[in-house]
């Protein structure tokens, strides 16, 4: 992987075919210009559906996050709590919620004293 300062020296052009290099078989990177009424948008296809798309208001920041994708998708996770586990959903809570019983109901009438009655002096 370059580095943070070398990619952001990269032209539009660059990022494309570092875009394009990491592309697996048969898969297409496409973009779309932007013009006054849209913003440029692009799109990462596999031969079976649309894996990726964007549109970000500058060509530049879109490019940069297709390449960011493309890249992430490649890489193997390092650290055992990012792998993905089974289908099995998420996992139950270690035990039950502590019973709190619920709350005395509160008296309007001491509300409405305590909130418009007479103030303390000092």
């Amino acid at each position: 992987m370059p580095s943070v300062e070398e990619i952001n020296s990269w032209s539009d052009g660059q990022i494309v075919a570092e875009i394009r290099k990491l592309l697996p078989p048969h898969w297409s990177f496409t973009e779309r210009p932007g013009s006054r009424q849209e913003w440029p948008a692009a799109t990462i296809a596999s031969p079976d559906a649309t894996v990726w798309e964007g549109t970000e208001a500058d060509r530049r920041i879109l490019l940069l996050n297709a390449f960011g994708w493309i890249w992430l998708r490649g890489q193997k996770t390092k650290h055992p709590i990012w792998r993905v586990r089974g289908q099995e959903g998420a996992r139950p809570a270690p035990r039950p919620p502590p019973s709190i019983p619920d709350p005395p109901d509160l008296d309007p009438e001491e509300i409405n004293r305590m909130v418009y009655g007479k103030k303390p002096t000092r």
